[in-house]
């Protein structure tokens, strides 16, 4: 899904950086001069990538089709694959080029953004450091937001196994039964006990219960979804491959989107995963494993966005576990491993926040403290809680981090770095690269305008309505 073009490092390593950037690779190979403990191989790289990638939007995805159609819920899926996973490819390209510039072996992604700057045209080279809190506030407050999301998604499928033992209700009014907000501060003790697992080094056993939990789910909803095509209960009459009118595609197509946005969109551990490799020049190229990688996610989010629509076209829940009737025994099992998976996952990207507030309270304090850090931990932690108390809705909290933050942070940012990093070199062949990143943040504005403002009136609804 990556392009290759004149100036990608293979060939800006050897020829053009040595006038641009003054510095010969002969000298410098950050590559071989790369050291990192237990590096991972190409294969290991491409497990990690599809363990931080294969998360839980992908169990919205049939919702979000029922938005716009099978056909143009298929075709809007594949392309945000493809923008994301090339965003994702030229952040990488971008970092290989800059390794040779500025002599360093490994970056985040603040740091490309501040060393790209740095070394840029003239007039932006001051806005260096500018340049790198937009990037952490961007990364802090999509992954914060993600929290939120994640404390209401597990609420929501414990809740419903609750209700049905204690309550004798499939009732989804937030308000029926054990309400949905009480169950949110429920979880508020256990997650903020997790957020006090000191480093990442400990949250191996957290990772895999999440990857575990999440597989197992995904393998019991294909399984529960291909019983109902085999009993025939599903009716192809009933089935929408796109609006039928241009009032319905602008009612309904934006929430579709910034909801498939936030399921596939993951710049955030990118770098992360490529500061790991052992030969890192394989993680980018026409098969590279960034690639080979997000190929396979897209086609699995396609699949079980199509098949889950095919399921049940009429639903109105924005996560297909939730659709299981509480009235199957497997219903429960899977909202249990769900909430689990959710809960586990919550975990690791507060690790993102965590890490950025960090960094930040670097700033402020000389010496490092415990007890400021364990109050930090609990600080955010319960504060992420509590937005999902306020907002205790799944799709529209989706849609606006998804139109929002990860719009700006996964397809504006990295044109721009890409085109500060290349400024030197030229746009290739008929300026393609300015012209192709226009693109990409013209979508990326669509996103943020529209998806914005439908998802705004849902989130104002689920605060003061319910």
């Amino acid at each position: 899904m990556g392009t290759k073009g004149n100036f990608s490092p293979g060939n800006t390593q050897t020829i053009d950086l040595k006038v641009e950037g003054g510095v010969s690779p002969k000298k410098f190979d950050p590559f071989d001069s790369r050291i990192v403990k237990n590096p991972t191989t190409n294969f290991d790289t491409l497990v990690h990538l599809l363990k931080a990638v294969f998360g839980t939007g992908i169990l919205s995805m049939p919702f979000a089709f029922r938005q716009s159609g099978i056909l143009l819920g298929g075709l809007t899926a594949i392309i945000i694959g493809i923008i994301s996973t090339h965003c994702a490819y030229i952040l990488v390209k971008c970092a290989h080029i800059l390794y040779y510039k500025v002599e360093k072996t490994t970056m985040s992604f603040p740091e490309v953004a501040e060393q790209a700057l740095s070394i840029g045209p003239k007039p932006l080279q001051k806005y260096s450091k500018i340049g790198r809190y937009i990037v952490e506030i961007t990364l802090f407050v999509a992954y914060f937001g993600t929290c939120s999301v994640f404390a209401v998604v597990a609420a929501k499928n414990y809740r419903s196994v609750v209700n049905w033992y204690f309550y004798n209700t499939e009732s989804t009014n937030i308000e029926d039964g054990f309400s949905l907000r009480l169950m949110i501060i429920c979880l508020l003790i256990p997650l903020v006990m997790l957020s006090w697992i000191p480093d990442l080094k400990n949250l191996v056993p957290i990772s895999m219960i999440a990857n575990i939990s999440m597989i197992t789910s995904v393998v019991i909803i294909f399984y529960w979804i291909f019983c109902h095509f085999a009993s025939g209960t599903y009716d192809s009459s009933k089935f929408v491959y796109y609006p039928s009118t241009f009032q319905e595609f602008i009612d309904k197509f934006p929430k579709c989107f910034s909801i498939i946005i936030f399921a596939m969109e993951s710049i955030g551990v990118i770098m992360p995963i490529e500061n790991k490799m052992k030969t890192p020049k394989k993680f980018i190229g026409t098969f590279g494993v960034l690639n080979l990688g997000m190929t396979g996610i897209t086609v699995m989010y396609v699949v079980i966005g199509v098949v889950g629509y095919m399921n049940n076209p009429n639903s109105t829940e924005d996560m297909i576990v939730l659709e299981i009737s509480s009235k199957e025994p497997i219903s429960h099992v899977l909202k249990i491993l769900v909430g689990t998976s959710v809960i586990c996952t919550c975990r690791l990207l507060f690790s993102v926040c965590l890490e950025i507030a960090e960094n930040w309270m670097e700033n402020f304090q000389a010496k490092k403290s415990t007890l400021i850090d364990y109050t930090l931990r609990t600080m955010m932690m319960t504060t992420c809680v509590l937005l999902a108390v306020a907002v205790p809705a799944i799709s529209p909290f989706m849609s606006l981090i998804g139109a929002f933050c990860f719009s700006i942070q996964g397809f504006i940012l990295p044109v721009i770095l890409e085109t500060i990093t290349v400024w030197n070199f030229g746009f290739g062949f008929c300026k393609w690269i300015a012209i192709k990143n226009i693109i990409i943040v013209v979508v990326a504005i669509f996103a943020i305008f529209y998806g914005s403002a439908d998802a705004i009136p849902g989130i104002k609804k689920a605060i003061f309505e319910n």
